[in-house]
């Protein structure tokens, strides 16, 4: 009997033993299992972040886009605006014919500018030839100074020259208004769009 309780205890050590070890491998495996879940579930939320962070970018870029198109279609109506200002006032220029308060300072500017003993040619626009060659026959000094009237496609003023061509004074709208433009548009923009 002997023999038998021998391999009963063997056997019920064995079984003990196979428990155990079945027991830790449960145990580990579980381990295992909550490790790999706590593993998955640290990946999902770093892709999460990682989406958000990526929508978050997009979001800010696409929304610093707009505000850009925005500026961008709001500068050129103003850009628009003022170029209809400008180009009014160029037809403007273009249609008025000057009159003896403004032909005076145009042409007594342009003669001082020239400094010149000489004989003088003038340019001017077709709609002031008449005005400006009356003017002229109202002063002596001028009858004798300047020896030709040209008329020349211009808005407006008068272009001086020495006779012999070699000094040219350009009193003309066109370089007037080309010089004032940058000092007035912003003026005009404050004036009528405020900042």
């Amino acid at each position: 009997m002997e023999n038998k309780e021998i391999r009963e205890a063997i056997l019920k050590k064995a079984r003990d033993e196979a428990a155990r070890i079945v027991d830790e491998a449960k145990e580990k495996g579980g381990t295992v299992v909550a490790q790999a879940q706590e593993r998955k579930n640290q990946l999902l939320e770093d892709e999460k972040n990682r989406i958000i962070a990526e929508a978050k970018r997009e979001a800010a870029k696409l929304l610093a886009q707009s505000t850009l198109k925005e500026r961008q279609t709001i500068l050129r109506a103003k850009d628009g605006v003022m170029q209809e200002i400008l180009e009014r006032a160029r037809k403007e220029l273009e249609r008025q014919p000057m009159d003896r308060n403004q032909i005076e300072p145009l042409l007594n500017e342009a003669l001082e500018a020239l400094v010149t003993d000489g004989t003088v040619r003038l340019f001017v626009a077709p709609k002031d030839s008449e005005a400006v060659r009356e003017f002229i026959q109202t002063r002596d000094e001028l009858k004798e100074k300047i020896v030709e009237v040209k008329e020349q496609d211009m808005m407006g003023g008068i272009i001086a020259e020495t006779a012999d061509g070699m000094i040219s004074i350009d009193n003309s709208f066109e370089r007037r208004l080309a010089m004032l433009i940058p000092k007035i548009l912003p003026e005009i923009g404050k004036k009528l769009f405020g900042g």
